[in-house]
């Protein structure tokens, strides 16, 4: 978490915590969110998804409704990141997320 919020660009921020997830961050945290249940890594997982949420919120990919359509939202984040220099990172990043069967 650390190391994602001390970017001040919204898109850094993207890219670090796509990096971290296409690596298994996802599966790390899902296992210690089940299995070990110390409060401060159970925060930290919190921060870290609300911090995800903000950002996807920031990137245009959450409306007020309750649903997302994932395809709208990956659009979305395409559509910001181009000419950022970070599109091959977004596209491992939707890579691994169609492998995974999301969406």
């Amino acid at each position: 978490n650390s190391q994602v919020v001390m970017c001040s660009e919204m898109s850094e921020r993207i890219r670090i915590r796509g990096l971290y997830m296409s690596e298994g961050l996802g599966e790390v945290m899902d296992i210690l969110r089940e299995d070990y249940p110390d409060p401060d890594v159970q925060r930290q997982i919190a921060v870290f998804n609300e911090e995800l949420e903000s950002d996807l919120t920031e990137a245009g990919c959450k409306g007020e409704e309750d649903a997302v359509d994932p395809f709208a939202a990956m659009y979305s984040l395409w559509e910001t990141m181009q000419g950022s220099g970070l599109e091959k990172t977004l596209v491992e990043v939707f890579d691994r997320l169609f492998r995974i069967g999301i969406p």
